[in-house]
């Protein structure tokens, strides 16, 4: 009954912190960071339990470590290693060992990957409005944050050669 206990302070306290969001984001990112760091260092101390000779286990959690870091993106490393952990009990014959939420997520971090694919190569332009150069900044109107890409279109004052 103390589990259920805990999940539903740490729910209530998820609550709250919707209401105090404004007040944590006056916080400057330069005093979180110290206590980040800490996190990390004692996140750190649970790779020397690792079997490394294991690769069914060490695979995915290596990869989950490498790509957070050099990526500095946790979601990608997660989905990277999630995913990486999925291919490899399945390629080994071990589906059965497989947990129904790992499948889950399994499902989530590839439905994460389409839609942020097009983000990522940035090509972010909904399809509607490709192809149409009145619909694209011009030079008068872009801003340094938004550069104008050159346009395939034939421009409007142009007829185009037959």
């Amino acid at each position: 009954m103390l589990l259920f206990a805990s999940r539903r302070t740490v729910a209530a306290f998820f609550c709250l912190a919707l209401f105090f969001w404004p007040v944590f984001v006056i916080i400057p990112p330069q005093a979180t960071a110290p206590a980040l760091v800490l996190v990390g260092i004692l996140m750190l101390q649970g790779l020397t339990r690792i079997d490394m000779m294991d690769f069914g286990n060490a695979t995915p959690i290596v990869l989950t470590l490498l790509v957070t870091v050099l990526t500095n993106n946790l979601i990608n490393g997660m989905a990277l290693g999630t995913l990486s952990y999925l291919a490899l009990e399945v390629t080994m014959g071990r589906r059965s060992h497989i947990p129904a939420m790992v499948r889950g997520l399994g499902v989530v971090f590839i439905a994460y990957g389409i839609v942020t694919a097009p983000i990522m190569k940035g090509n972010a332009t909904p399809r509607a409005w490709r192809g149409r150069p009145e619909w694209r900044s011009t030079p008068e109107t872009a801003s340094p944050a938004c550069p104008v890409r050159e346009s395939r279109a034939t421009p409007k004052h142009q007829v185009p050669h037959s």
